[in-house]
């Protein structure tokens, strides 16, 4: 190999593990930002009798961001009267957060038979206020299931454990 090629493979590795982990800095950093506001929720999922991974290791940005452990900085939001918080941005939401998110680990191949997500609740089909849906009433993952984890295997929400929640008798 020439003195160039070897020299080019050289600074490719170089690279590659800079990169890696200046990546695993910034994550780290984005939890404990994470956790600066949204500490309670932490202590609530992790009080469960099962968590789900990411959120027992404390990888926030493994299902919240959209580009994984990179957060584009925070805009002030006007989130009441005579209030501003500033907010991350970067973030999942949406289908995005509730359904596509969850498909990066658990593909609908591999999950087997599972309730079709992404579709509106229509005709006799309801869902109950207290269960979450997107705009139009529209299923996803966490309409079901507590994502961040929950006392229920598979983190199935205690009051979606049954066909005729929304399905009726």
């Amino acid at each position: 190999m020439s003195l160039r090629r070897c020299l080019i493979v050289l600074n490719l590795a170089i690279a590659i593990a800079l990169s890696g982990v200046f990546a695993l800095s910034v994550a780290q950093n984005v939890e404990a930002d994470c956790l600066s506001c949204h500490g309670k929720v932490y202590e609530k999922g992790i009080s469960k009798a099962h968590q789900h991974s990411p959120f027992k290791k404390r990888e926030c940005g493994a299902c919240h961001l959209k580009q994984r452990g990179t957060v584009r900085g925070k805009d002030a939001v006007k989130t009441g009267p005579g209030e501003v918080k500033n907010r991350c941005t970067g973030l999942n939401f949406g289908e995005k957060l509730t359904i596509d998110a969850c498909y990066q680990c658990h593909p609908p191949d591999v999950l087997g038979l599972s309730h079709p997500v992404g579709v509106a609740a229509g005709g006799t089909t309801k869902i109950p206020d207290y269960l979450p849906a997107l705009a139009g009433s529209v299923i996803t993952c966490v309409t079901c299931h507590n994502v961040h984890g929950g006392n229920a295997k598979h983190f199935v929400r205690r009051r979606a454990t049954s066909c005729n929640v929304c399905h009726g008798d």
